[in-house]
């Protein structure tokens, strides 16, 4: 997926590897230290990881994964000067899209996803028959 947002190009793209520094820098900004973690490596057989970059550069992450026929939505940091450019929308549309596609699941879990108030979940996994 890819969008220009005046003259900012926004694409989102599989985990890769190389991220995975940026992605356990943004979870530790957010949410703290987390014992017994390390970055991450691999992608799980039941997880997604999406990326967003924003002319090339790191500007976000989303993380779900099937447990059971649950999806769970893990994680969806946007740095602060990305946000509000529409990034978590695109990244959360991407995440349902390629679950509801991957996997096979009855219920959509996502706890306290909101960025200073505003959350556009519940409007974007509406377009989804979950």
């Amino acid at each position: 997926m890819q969008v220009r947002d005046m003259k900012k190009e926004i694409r989102i793209i599989d985990f890769d590897k190389k991220y995975a520094k940026e992605i356990y820098d943004m979870q530790t900004l957010q949410w703290g230290v987390w014992d017994d973690e390390k970055c991450i490596e691999v992608v799980k057989y039941n997880e997604i990881i999406l990326i967003a970059l924003c002319d090339d550069k790191f500007a976000g992450v989303i993380i779900g994964q099937l447990e059971e026929d649950i999806f769970h939505l893990m994680i969806c940091c946007i740095k602060p000067e990305y946000q509000k450019m529409g990034i978590g929308s695109m990244l959360l549309s991407e995440i349902m899209k390629r679950a509801s596609q991957d996997f096979h699941f009855s219920k959509f879990r996502a706890e306290a996803i909101s960025v200073y108030g505003k959350c556009n979940a519940k409007k974007t996994v509406g377009k989804f028959s979950i």
